[in-house]
């Protein structure tokens, strides 16, 4: 991750070199270090490190946009990209409908995102963090799975790139320096039963990786063999990571784009009362748990948006080009690059509000449920009505609001709206997963059959 003043002279030389010959030109930078070091079976594995950096252009003419990146960051290299993307450019005929300009110059709010110790964390001391996990797992007789990992810059715990650094021809100027680590631990006994935990922060000492581990083994030790459970409705106890993957569907189908389209579950429904009125969910890269890079991929500042307010949804998420092909409504920051679904609009930072219910709490008014600890294979049947399926992990039986013994993993399928709707407490809310959400005791958990 370069300093400011390096990146600001590397913005300011290719956006001379880009502007020449076309209406607008942007320039962004991407990526950072990868460090990671994963441990299987109690084993840890060799230490993985990677460093990549991207340097990228739009160029826009004639109302086409062209867009390139290279990795090779020598001025050479830099001269060539441009001097390619200029020439595709020029290629093509004059757009019937022109894509709207680049974005004008924005104000952004000062994120702190990075942490000193991140930044000097190596092999040996992520190796040193893991071993503390597999000390606990052998003394207690299990097998301790998991991975520590730390980035430097804007390159995504995935492997995934986004901007650091942006600046285009309009003046617009934006810069976020970020550190961050990621700790998750999965624990497993001879009798089957798992215990998992994790934590993201971008300050060190949040991760409290005693806790984490702590966690991941009490679970796992829970006695008994697990059950088979017959498929039906179940009161459930959602914890935050299970909660987090119920919203994940929803994050991706929020945008201003999908709702005109009619393909969000908001579409048509804005003011209406669509789940129960304890659910307030909100996107906030400001929140404390979340630390956000306060700009999209296209250095638009990102604006807190309520999507859902006391169950009745408010707003859908607004990208550059969305605000000004459909309603002019002020963009809130949303564009989002992804690998494989390619440009779309999408919430990341979601924080549900919670409530004032202990995890405990949640468990002593379940009669005949079950405790969820988080879900996976998460697919979307039907997005308006967010209807989903997907697989449970690490479930508990709970009867007469105590945990009684662990239970097989079961497929589940289930309306995410309809579930919100039957919500009964709800816990305060952690990072968990990506978001920021609480733990939540929901009535009709539909559980399908075993795996």
């Amino acid at each position: 991750m370069r300093a400011r003043q390096e990146v600001l002279r590397i913005l300011e030389t290719t956006l001379s070199l880009a502007s020449e010959g076309v209406d607008e030109a942007e320039v962004a930078l991407a990526g950072g270090e990868l460090g990671v070091t994963r441990f299987v079976d109690n084993q840890i594995q060799p230490a993985a490190e990677r460093s990549t950096e991207t340097i990228s252009v739009r160029l826009r003419a004639k109302g086409q946009i062209v867009r390139a990146s290279t990795t090779d960051m020598s001025t050479s290299g830099i001269k060539q990209m441009v001097t390619q993307t200029r020439a595709t450019l020029g290629r093509l005929p004059e757009a019937k409908i022109p894509a709207p300009s680049f974005p004008s110059p924005q104000s952004y709010v000062e994120i702190e995102a990075y942490d000193p110790e991140i930044e000097m964390m190596r092999s040996l001391e992520r190796a040193a963090i893991v071993g503390r996990a597999i000390v606990e797992a052998h003394k207690a007789h299990l097998s301790a799975s998991g991975v520590m990992m730390v980035r430097r810059g804007s390159i995504g715990f995935e492997g995934t790139l986004v901007p650091y650094a942006l600046a285009n021809t309009r003046g617009l100027l934006a810069y976020h320096p970020e550190t961050r680590a990621a700790f998750r631990v999965r624990m497993l006994s001879k009798r089957g039963v798992t215990g998992f935990a994790e934590a993201e922060s971008c300050l060190a000492e949040a991760l409290s990786i005693e806790r984490l581990v702590s966690i991941a083994r009490d679970r796992a030790t829970v006695a008994g063999n697990p059950r088979v459970l017959a498929p039906g409705d179940y009161e459930a106890v959602l914890e935050p990571a299970a909660v987090a993957a119920l919203l994940r569907p929803l994050a991706s189908t929020c945008g201003a784009s999908s709702y005109h389209a009619g393909s969000s579950f908001l579409s048509g429904r804005l003011g209406e009362l669509i789940v129960g009125p304890e659910i307030t969910l909100v996107d906030d890269f400001a929140n404390p748990l979340h630390r956000g890079c306060p700009f999209d991929v296209e250095g638009v500042a990102k604006q807190p948006v309520t999507i859902i307010e006391a169950g009745v949804a408010r707003s859908p998420v607004r990208s550059w080009s969305s605000s000004l092909v459909f309603d002019s409504s002020m963009p809130t920051g949303h564009q989002v690059r992804d690998g494989e679904f390619g440009d779309y609009e999408g919430a990341q930072h979601l924080v549900l509000r919670g409530g004032d219910q202990t995890l405990a709490d949640l468990i002593a008014n379940v009669k005949d449920g079950v405790l969820v600890t988080r879900l996976s294979e998460v697919q979307i049947v039907d997005a308006p009505t967010l209807r989903v399926f997907g697989m449970t992990r690490g479930v508990l039986e709970v009867k007469g609001g105590e945990v009684v013994g662990p239970a097989k993993d079961l497929a589940f399928e289930i309306g995410v709206l309809d579930l919100l709707k039957r919500v009964e407490g709800l816990t305060n809310e952690v990072w968990a997963d990506g978001s920021v959400v609480p733990a939540m005791r929901v009535r009709g958990f539909r559980l399908a059959a075993s795996s």
